[in-house]
């Protein structure tokens, strides 16, 4: 019986060791499950979760959150100044709900559009009274549909020829001149031409859906035709794409973002991954370049002499510009620093709550500040009166909140980030110049590749690359300023040959959009084709075009 205590000691100790091998092996693999759900939850929060980074601001938690951090006198200041701005609020919506109820179910037209009047008389049966006397008019009742006619069209330039003289030793036959080419020998005119870049780089169909399409018009135009006659477009726009690169380096800030594209045939054999950079003022020209890799040559080459503001994410790509030059400051991105804690509120909601709702009333001056459309001083007022103490406030909260979570967790890998960034995201409030405070702007810009490639999804040859670009960041700089791409680039065509140098700066869209003889060409020249095709329709059909 003795000799039995021993062993069972012994299978104790193996069960006991055991025991916590397999408890161990059961936190790694709890810790492992609350890790993989996590990531499905993010995974699942950007596939079907909302897109928008807008939330609506809880004032009182903000107020709440602030007791804490600011002096009794400001707090109450503070509580004043979220009154007001809870007043402003409502009365913004009121005027909305106003407009809205005025509108009624339907909005108007824009005037900007063609109006045809078609008049619809009583029939001739019923225009008489029983006693024949003839019913006196009233006018008209009017109602309005939206038609839309999209048709390809083929110009036939006839050039008259005269023969030589009989009298005299002349005897070469004179032809008129032909009209001025934008592509030598080419099959598309200027409004298909810019029908084609509109297509491809503004709502990013591929060449190959754009074949279809004509197809089904009854054209065999092949996909290469649109693709190389785009691309010399891309090469002859270059200069006014120049124009468009110094007007947005000569703004007080730019903007600055970059994503990558897949060449299908680059230097090295298989494919490529190169860079496209978006460069864009606040005022909304943008401008695209192509480079082969993400490195600070690119912005060496176009940031070098820029003295101002360079609003980017806090890539340590960018840290060598505010090295090398006093004369460039960095603006930090808030929605950068939005991201970051909110993506950790997965974590710790309660505490990430906090700051979301301070970076949120934050936001909600800024955005004060431009429906009411203030001048600089009046930002830079309301930004001192208001967001100062907001910001001050998420400082102490980071301070406060350092010491309660791990260093390296997604909250604590936030905090530090705003604490090594904090002058950068700081600095719009002692300059009014920096309208927006964080790099959205350039982003949307930027999502024009993003989006389209997914739908064109590389880019064929590194040679088009740079062409591509220059006819990007024409369609985009158009779409940005409220001007139509297909009507600018089809005058800016037909014009690019006959403006000289020293005026290519004209055909920029942000001078074209305010040329009042641009603007009247575009009519004209429409009602003039639309005219022509009216009566080639009538003429094809054997009937009688109507005054």
């Amino acid at each position: 019986m003795g000799d039995d205590v021993p062993q069972r000691s012994v299978d104790v100790d193996e069960l006991r060791s055991l025991v916590e091998q397999q408890s161990k092996t059961i936190e790694e693999h709890q810790s492992l499950i609350t890790k993989l759900l996590r990531q499905i939850e993010v995974l699942k929060n950007g596939q079907f979760g909302p897109s928008s980074e807008k939330r609506p601001v809880d004032w009182t938690d903000v107020i709440e959150g602030m007791t804490e951090l600011l002096p009794f006198p400001e707090l109450q200041a503070l509580e004043r100044d979220v009154e007001q701005a809870k007043q402003a609020d409502e009365e913004q919506r009121k005027r909305k709900r106003s407009k809205s109820a005025k509108r009624g179910p339907r909005s108007e037209f824009p005037d900007h559009l063609a109006h045809v009047t078609e008049d619809l008389p009583v029939p001739v049966e019923q225009r008489y009274c029983a006693c024949g006397r003839e019913r006196p008019s009233m006018g008209f009742d009017e109602s309005k549909r939206l038609e839309r006619i999209t048709t390809s069209y083929v110009v036939v330039t006839r050039r008259e020829k005269l023969a030589p003289c009989r009298s005299c030793c002349e005897r070469s036959p004179i032809t008129a001149p032909g009209p001025a080419q934008i592509i030598e020998g080419g099959l598309l005119g200027a409004s298909m031409l810019a029908w084609t870049i509109s297509q491809r780089f503004g709502y990013h169909m591929p060449y190959y859906r754009l074949e279809q399409q004509l197809r089904g018009e009854g054209l065999e135009l092949s996909r290469s035709v649109l693709s190389s006659s785009a691309v010399r477009c891309g090469e002859l726009l270059a200069p006014v794409v120049r124009v468009i690169e110094q007007y947005v380096l000569s703004r007080d800030l730019v903007q600055v973002d970059d994503t990558g594209v897949v060449v299908r045939n680059g230097p090295l054999p298989g494919r490529g991954y190169w860079q496209i950079w978006a460069y864009r003022a606040l005022d909304g020209p943008v401008f695209f370049r192509f480079t082969e890799r993400r490195c600070s040559d690119e912005l060496r080459k176009v940031l070098g002499n820029f003295r101002g503001f360079v609003q980017a994410d806090a890539c340590s790509v960018y840290d060598f510009l505010f090295r090398q030059s006093d004369d460039r400051t960095e603006v930090g991105c808030w929605a950068h620093m939005r991201r970051g804690i909110d993506k950790a509120g997965e974590t710790e909601p309660e505490l990430a709550s906090e700051a979301l709702n301070l970076i949120r009333a934050v936001y909600e001056i800024e955005r004060i500040g431009k429906r009411q459309k203030l001048t600089d001083d009046e930002l830079h007022a309301l930004r001192q009166k208001r967001s100062r103490s907001l910001v001050e406030g998420l400082h102490g909260w980071c301070e406060l909140t350092r010491g309660k979570v791990l260093p390296k967790g997604p909250l604590g890998k936030a905090i530090q980030y705003v604490f090594n960034h904090w002058s950068a995201l700081t600095v719009f409030l002692d300059d009014p110049r920096i309208r927006e405070i964080d790099n959205n702007g350039c982003e949307a810009a930027r999502r024009a590749v993003a989006v389209g490639r997914k739908n064109w999804l590389f880019v064929g040859d590194v040679e088009v690359g740079p062409w591509n670009v220059n006819l990007m960041t024409l369609v985009n700089t158009c779409k940005a300023l409220g001007v139509d791409p297909e009507h600018y680039l089809t005058d800016v065509l037909l014009r690019l040959d006959e403006t000289p140098a020293s005026r290519v700066g004209s055909l920029a869209p942000m001078h074209w959009r305010n040329d009042s003889a641009a603007q009247k060409r575009v009519v004209n020249r429409r009602a003039a084709r639309m005219h022509a095709l009216g009566r080639a329709l009538a003429h094809r059909e054997g009937t009688e075009l109507d005054a």
